[in-house]
């Protein structure tokens, strides 16, 4: 194995240091004397999701200054400046979240997978019984449709993305509209932190969850499909929920044409 040298190592270190500059710019939690390195010819982001109350788990923190959520501040920099290490130590903490009642019926929390190196985050919306037996994101058909997507159409490897779900906890039997609503605004901090440490250029949100939490309330998801929107730094392509493709085949014309938009943004620039 070819050992990194130290220039090499901090030219990494430098430009982890940018991306999180440019991360908490553009949410608003500082300000750079210059524009943003990266601008993303997207249409503007009507919305933000909705803020998290996580209370329960993370310490206290000023009710002025929402974006600053990270429940470990002290590590940040460790998070950015080693990706896989900071994906590890996010997983962790993940797994040992109760902010919600899905907590108490889980078997095991399902984090996300997957590096994200070629810059591409798939968003789904919540793990069920086959992906907690698996402990990994989007299994069974719908997960064998996206692996084929992937490789079929994007010529990427699930590993090269990063997979993950707005909820990391399959939902309980008998769950209220009320209580998945809580278990959903307790998972957003988890979600804004899995963004922050993959840094993806391009997020594709499978199904109407996914795009609500990141394009706002105020746009519907039949209006959203298939249209450039703009969340956290990341272009956002809300597509069809993989298990609606698997029930309805006539529907996957309109995913491939989704696909090849996202092939068409994460190209190098020619």
């Amino acid at each position: 194995m070819n050992e990194i040298s130290p220039r090499d190592e901090l030219l990494d270190l430098v430009a982890d240091l940018i991306g999180t500059l440019e991360w908490e710019s553009q949410r608003g939690a500082l300000v750079l004397p210059s524009e943003p390195v990266r601008a993303a010819a997207v249409e503007p982001l009507r919305s933000e999701p909705a803020p998290v109350d996580n209370a329960r788990t993370a310490p206290a923190r000023p009710a002025t200054n929402p974006s600053t959520r990270a429940p470990l501040p002290a590590q940040w920099a460790q998070w950015t400046a080693k990706r896989g290490q900071a994906l590890d130590e996010l997983h962790v903490a993940i797994g040992a979240c109760r902010a919600c009642a899905r907590c108490d019926a889980r078997k095991q929390v399902v984090v996300g997978e997957g590096q994200g190196t070629s810059g591409l985050m798939v968003l789904a919306t919540e793990p069920g019984e086959i992906e907690e037996r698996a402990n990994g994101a989007l299994r069974g058909a719908p997960g064998e449709m996206l692996d084929r997507m992937l490789e079929n159409v994007l010529k990427l490897r699930r590993g090269q993305c990063y997979v993950t779900t707005v909820l990391h906890c399959r939902p309980p039997r008998g769950e209220s509209p009320e209580q998945r609503a809580e278990s959903v605004r307790a998972c957003l901090a988890n979600l804004e932190r899995e963004i922050a440490v993959v840094r993806p250029r391009v997020i594709m949100a499978l199904g109407a969850l996914p795009t609500r939490v990141l394009v706002g309330e105020g746009v519907a998801y039949e209006a959203a499909l298939g249209k450039w929107h703009e969340a956290f730094g990341a272009a956002v392509l809300p597509t069809f929920d993989l298990a609606h493709l698997v029930a309805r085949p006539a529907d996957k014309r309109l995913a491939m044409a989704h696909l090849l938009a996202v092939s068409e943004r994460l190209a190098p620039p020619s």
